[in-house]
């Protein structure tokens, strides 16, 4: 199927904590391709939410807890550039 097709989902790759994100493939056939299991497996896990191999997690959703601690760093990230910019405009070059 094509990645444009309207039939195809993303897949999303997790390790088994079905937390720590590892990998975004536009198709099941992408992910097959480049992962090395074979469609029909991939989807079968994919269907009944079971681990590929005991190890790997596919999902046709971003977590929810990806998401948070994404939101999360880029927050913080935000917050230490502003008390870098503050600083920086307070107090003189003393280097």
């Amino acid at each position: 199927m094509r990645v444009n097709h309207p039939h195809t989902k993303t897949v999303f790759q997790y390790a088994s904590d079905q937390i720590t994100f590892i990998a975004k493939y536009d198709s099941i056939r992408q992910a097959a391709t480049l992962t090395g299991i074979s469609t029909g497996y991939l989807t079968r896990c994919l269907n009944q939410g079971n681990l590929v191999h005991g190890k790997l997690f596919f999902s046709f959703t971003v977590s929810f807890e990806f998401h948070s601690t994404y939101l999360f760093t880029l927050m913080m990230t935000f917050l230490l550039f502003t008390v870098v910019d503050i600083f920086l405009k307070n107090f003189p070059k003393t280097f």
